[in-house]
């Protein structure tokens, strides 16, 4: 085994083991979710002003490719693995990066449902009952978001 100066393991993974489904999954996914979002953002923009909705999710794909960076790491490090085939300092940085992909996890997940709140807003009628309910939705949506956070 290999050691670097702090005395841990340099022993990394790779792109191999049961955590290469998830980076194949990432890599195909963040560049549809890109195609998508620029296809949606081009034709709102050419068609008239964006909309709120239209920023939150341009940032959620940002947080996306934040995210896959992070998963492609964590892989890396062993995420994905029976936790008897890493040593001790390997385990606690898969546990450290499946943290930090958590963040970067809740983030994206709760400016989708944002931006699809927002559209909500910006397409139906929000005068009745519907657009109370949506605002309440927005407001519960950002609770959830800093209670975790």
């Amino acid at each position: 085994m290999v050691y670097d100066k702090s005395g841990r393991s340099s022993r990394t993974y790779g792109n191999s083991g049961p955590g290469a489904v998830l980076n194949t999954i990432c890599f195909i996914g963040i560049p549809l979710g890109f195609l998508l979002i620029v296809n949606r953002v081009y034709w709102r923009w050419t068609k008239g002003v964006p909309g709120k909705d239209d920023i939150i999710i341009i940032l959620a794909w940002v947080f996306l490719g934040i995210l896959g960076a992070v998963q492609y790491v964590a892989v890396d490090y062993g995420y994905g693995r029976r936790i008897s085939e890493l040593t001790p300092d390997e385990a606690s940085d898969a546990i450290r990066m499946f943290y930090l992909y958590q963040i970067f996890y809740k983030l994206t997940l709760n400016l989708s449902k944002l931006s699809i709140l927002t559209l909500y807003l910006r397409v139906f009628d929000t005068r009745d009952w519907f657009g109370k309910i949506t605002k309440f939705l927005i407001g519960l949506v950002l609770i959830f978001s800093f209670s975790i956070m």
